[in-house]
């Protein structure tokens, strides 16, 4: 489905270069981790990729998980230009640039979709710059992003942040991060008090906390619904829907604030829909 052989193309970019910086070789960040829920959670959090780490990661790949930084990745986040857009039965492809190389991007078309969703997809149109948040499916040597979101992109800052926030990811696995102590063995721990969050524009691992605020740029209202999201009575195949989580809420916010937080968080890629427009399920959830 893609060039460059496992599905990336990383030669002739529409950036022609813009200053993007590549990512290390190899890269061993990941030390053992204890319990099989740390590890669950680590291979499942929403990472920021650029397609040249994704099509490095696919050449060295010797098994059928995918490795990067040391560690397992399965939900990613990818922003690029569309170059070009194509539907066929109930797919919707679109091919991207990043600057670093090329991949092609599937996204299911609901039978039953709305209006506002053909709307949202006119909305990807060649020319445009769209963040991706989906999963990698492995079919034996070829790899393909199946989307679970995509939005285009209103602010050009988060083109830089991604960028940002890749090597950020990517150092802070692979040489340890603030608050890692120098260690250079797998994320840093959280200072005391204070919870690491997916954070800013949609990518995972968040930095050191600053005291006084959670990490992620979310708000409280935000941070307290997402927890219910990742509550482990929330990881059905369906996920829960808005009413469930008013209720598990408890009274705290009211309908309209939980429909904010539940669209903001959507946005940033922590959520996405399943069933319907009413139902939700975290992106660290299988």
């Amino acid at each position: 489905m893609y060039g460059g052989g496992a599905g990336y193309e990383t030669g002739g970019s529409q950036f022609n270069g813009a200053g993007f910086m590549p990512t290390q070789g190899g890269g061993g960040g990941g030390g053992p981790q204890s319990g099989a829920k740390k590890n669950f959670d680590q291979k499942h959090q929403l990472r920021a990729l650029t397609i040249k780490q994704l099509a490095d990661a696919t050449l060295n790949r010797v098994d059928d998980g995918l490795t990067i930084d040391g560690r397992e990745v399965t939900n990613i986040t990818l922003v690029g230009k569309v170059l070009e857009t194509n539907e066929s039965g109930l797919t919707f492809g679109l091919t991207i640039d990043d600057g670093t190389g090329k991949a092609a991007v599937k996204i299911w078309i609901s039978d039953d979709e709305s209006e506002t969703d053909r709307q949202r997809r006119a909305e990807w149109q060649p020319g445009k710059y769209v963040r991706v948040h989906g999963h990698i499916s492995s079919f034996g040597k070829s790899q393909e992003v199946i989307a679970f979101n995509v939005r285009p992109v209103a602010d050009f800052n988060e083109v830089t942040y991604h960028f940002l926030q890749c090597i950020f990811q990517h150092a802070h696995l692979t040489k340890g991060g603030a608050g890692a102590g120098g260690a250079a063995q797998g994320a840093a721990a959280p200072a005391s008090g204070f919870k690491q969050e997916q954070g800013g524009y949609g990518g995972g691992y968040g930095g050191a906390p600053a005291a006084g605020y959670q990490v992620g740029g979310l708000s409280a209202v935000q941070n307290d619904i997402l927890t219910i999201f990742n509550g482990p009575d929330a990881q059905g195949d369906a996920g829960i829907s808005v009413d469930d989580v008013l209720t598990r809420a408890g009274g705290r916010y009211s309908l309209v604030q939980v429909r904010e937080a539940v669209e903001a968080l959507q946005n940033e890629g922590h959520i996405y829909t399943t069933t319907d427009e009413n139902h939700f399920k975290s992106c660290n959830a299988a």
